[in-house]
C-alpha cells in the first residue's frame, strides 16, 4: 500500500459524479492524505448512493492497536 495520496476533488463534485448524497463535512483539497486519515468513500444505504467518510488504512484483524495501519 503507497504512503500517501492527494484528494484534488470537492466532495460536492465527487458526489455528482456518482449521484450519491452527501453524509460528510468537505475538508476541501488535501494534498498529504495519510493512512489513518478519513477519506471520502461511496457506498450503498437504504438502495441509495452516499458518499461519507471512513478511516484510510488496513487494519489486521488480528491487530490489537489501530495505530498498526500506519505502517
Amino acid at each position: 500500500m503507497c504512503g500517501r495520496f492527494e484528494v484534488e476533488q470537492e466532495y460536492i463534485q465527487l458526489a455528482q459524479r456518482y449521484q450519491a448524497t452527501i453524509d460528510a463535512i468537505d475538508p476541501g483539497r488535501r494534498y498529504n492524505v495519510a493512512p489513518m486519515q478519513p477519506v471520502a468513500v461511496i457506498g450503498v444505504r437504504d438502495r441509495q448512493r452516499v458518499l461519507a467518510e471512513r478511516r484510510w488504512g488496513l487494519v489486521p484483524h488480528w491487530a490489537k492497536d489501530l495505530s498498526i495501519g500506519n505502517s
